[in-house]
């Protein structure tokens, strides 16, 4: 008998992850004082889901799992269920063990805790790998556990739960690592040597977890800076070399559920396929690489075509659309029939099955992708004529409908930085476009998280961090001053409004009052979730505005300046332990504090200071270059044309392009 379709609360939610759930028969709830104040009425535990509509998991646990009768039957009986969608609240992404969670195999995308009526943390749910996928029966025994736990709380009082390893205790053991660590110099040189025992090992590639592959742009661009381009390659080859590598539209997915990169998730997230273009422009300008300009080019033009919506401005994620029996997707997919209509020819057949590898028995998901440099290299025309004709008999992807300013400021940083390094002036001219376009955020010092209406509109640390980096990289492009002094004004509002405490610590979002009842913060994060984390951009940005503007000839832009270095100090000896014990998943920390703790950066002057920036950044792409302009070193704005190299605030110069490359070189100097 089938059963009624029915519409519960969520099914007219904008946010697209609690549409998911919207013709369920669960009884869903928006988290808010509402559903907590009924779980304290009824006294019921509740179910908190964190998700977003772009994550594997949470399609399946939606389709499979949250529609299986005996599950919809036990939480309505015994719990109040509610959903957050961490498009639209990604402060609410490292609320609950923001450290530990790696460990415990918490996909930050599809994250499920149940919680006493009064917050405090029950259990955790859904802590499995990207290709495990647990039957609707095993779910149900989790969920009886639980009520077990809550039933045995309410028994035994308060004291209930505070074994050390229940996760309400690993929720306080998290809070406390915050301040009570001590503060341990990072070692770049231990840093680097973890990473490159790594790579020894890893013969895939990547950083595999739990039997599948994950994309690790921060850890990519941390290979590069320390390690230098040929450890990168080794890491890095096997992913751009597979199925994982979007050749249609241009772009990467998000992971794949085997070690070998062979079995992609249909997923793309719009800030991690901006920052892992960034590594590739880098890598192929460092190693002369027409393949990874190439594919670093099509990613931004993926960004900047594909993933804008109607009013221009790019969304959070392509939705993945696997179906069928072979998880296939109607957007990237072909099946042997296709093939056939597309190519009737037995010899252009026989080009694709070894060139772009449509083979069903060694690619199941029969998505095109190039496994050889050699059909790159001697056959561009067959492949971009081959991928024109598969492209055209596909479905066109979904995209969540959620714009943020975090996710469109972040895009045209890192794009605005590739061009700047690709010399690419129609990817800078588009990338600065959206850019331009971001003032419809923007109010004074302070700025919207989303300008539609119907969408949560509350700003989060990663916006103000977002538009401070976009508002940096636009400087150095195009030497704006305007963009530096906004850029300047609304990262100190940004860390005004979030910071908390120990200093060094920054929330991820202001607490509202769902948080206050049941977690009393945000918290700070560490983990690179959907991108570089807040903390790492902190460093990375208190850092480089801090030592830019510290020679300003304002003095309140001097005081300000210096006190974002010591914010940035403060903050890299404040997880310094922590970030270390959480590996290639805290890569951002570690990259930016060891940039920021190497401290070089250089000053160019000249007739066209940002032609001379841009060359040598090419040349030295792991070290801050800058034109002299505006408030950066007034001081050098009459002084002989050349670069200046700045270490501890004193300027050597003038120097030539090559000589200041030899005071940089091409990546960090862990000796430093």
């Amino acid at each position: 008998m089938e059963r009624p379709e029915i519409i519960n609360q969520l099914g007219n939610d904008s946010a697209p992850f609690l549409q998911l759930a919207g013709q369920e028969a669960i009884a869903w709830k928006t988290l808010g004082l509402d559903s907590i104040a009924t779980a304290k009425r009824e006294q019921k535990p509740i179910l908190l889901v964190l998700g977003v509509s772009w994550s594997r998991t949470a399609r399946y646990y939606d389709k499979y799992v949250f529609t299986d009768d005996v599950v919809d039957r036990l939480l309505a009986r015994d719990f109040i269920c509610a959903r957050v969608d961490l498009d639209e609240r990604p402060d609410w992404v490292s609320t609950f063990l923001p450290f530990t969670r790696v460990r415990l195999k918490l996909d930050p995308n599809f994250q499920m805790f149940v919680l006493s009526p009064d917050g405090k943390l029950l259990k955790t749910l859904g802590a499995f790998g990207l290709n495990e996928q647990p039957t609707p029966d095993y779910f149900n025994q989790n969920l009886i556990s639980v009520v077990s736990i809550y039933q045995q709380s309410q028994e035994a009082g308060p004291v209930a739960g505070s074994l050390s390893n229940s996760p309400g205790a690993l929720q306080q053991g998290d809070v406390n690592l915050v301040g009570n660590e001590p503060a341990t110099p990072l070692s770049a040189e231990s840093v680097a040597s973890g990473f490159q025992q790594a790579i020894q090992v890893e013969s895939n590639g990547g950083f595999p977890a739990f039997q599948t592959q994950s994309q690790y742009p921060q850890a990519w661009k941390l290979i590069t800076l320390m390690l230098g381009p040929e450890a990168a390659e080794k890491s890095i080859d096997p992913m751009i070399y597979s199925p994982t590598v979007d050749f249609l539209r241009g772009g990467f997915y998000r992971g794949a559920s085997d070690l070998k990169w062979n079995l992609p998730h249909f997923d793309k997230s719009a800030e991690a396929e901006a920052e892992l273009t960034c590594v590739l422009t880098r890598l192929s300008v460092l190693n002369h690489s027409p393949y990874e300009a190439f594919l670093a080019k099509s990613a931004a033009n993926d960004l900047l075509t594909n993933f804008p919506g109607t009013d221009g401005f790019v969304r959070a994620a392509q939705i993945g659309n696997e179906d069928g029996a072979f998880n296939r997707s109607p957007s990237a997919s072909s099946s042997p029939v296709q093939l056939r209509a597309l190519f009737p020819q037995f010899s252009q057949r026989q080009w694709v099955w070894q060139n772009l590898n449509l083979i069903v028995d060694s690619n199941p998901l029969m998505v095109p992708y190039i496994s050889s440099i050699n059909t790159f290299n001697s056959s561009k025309t067959n492949l971009v004529s081959s991928l024109s004709k598969i492209l055209a008999d596909q479905k066109a992807p979904q995209y969540t409908r959620v714009e943020s300013l975090s996710v469109n400021a972040t895009v045209a940083a890192r794009l605005i930085e590739a061009s700047r390094l690709l010399g690419d002036q129609d990817m800078a001219n588009r990338a600065t476009s959206l850019f331009e376009s971001l003032k419809t955020f923007i109010s004074g010092d302070d700025v919207l998280h989303t300008v539609d209406a119907s969408d949560y509109s509350q700003p989060v640390l990663a916006d103000y961090l977002a538009y401070a980096d976009a508002a940096l990289e636009d400087f150095k492009n195009l030497g704006r001053v305007s963009s530096i002094e906004s850029g300047f004004h609304i990262l100190n509002r940004g860390l005004f409004l979030f910071g908390g405490q120990p200093l060094g610590v920054f929330n991820t979002g202001t607490s509202d009052p769902a948080h206050g009842v049941l977690v009393n913060a945000t918290g700070p994060q560490l983990v690179d979730d959907f991108g570089e984390s807040t903390t790492a951009k902190v460093i990375r940005l208190a850092g480089e505005y801090g030592r830019l503007l510290q020679n300003s000839a304002d003095p309140a832009e001097r005081a300000a300046a210096k006190k974002l270095l010591g914010i940035c100090t403060t903050t890299i000896q404040l997880f310094s332990s922590i970030s270390t014990s959480i590996g290639p998943s805290a890569s951002g920390f570690l990259i930016d504090s060891a940039i920021e703790q190497d401290g070089r950066y250089v000053v160019a002057e000249g007739s066209n200071p940002i032609l001379m920036a841009n060359q040598l950044m090419a040349l030295a792409p792991a070290f801050p270059v800058v034109p002299a302009a505006g408030p950066v070193w007034p001081s050098l704005q009459t002084a002989k044309a050349g670069y200046y190299l700045i270490v501890d605030d004193k300027a050597t110069g003038p120097l030539s392009l090559q000589a200041a490359f030899s005071q940089l070189g091409t990546k960090l100097d862990l000796g430093s």
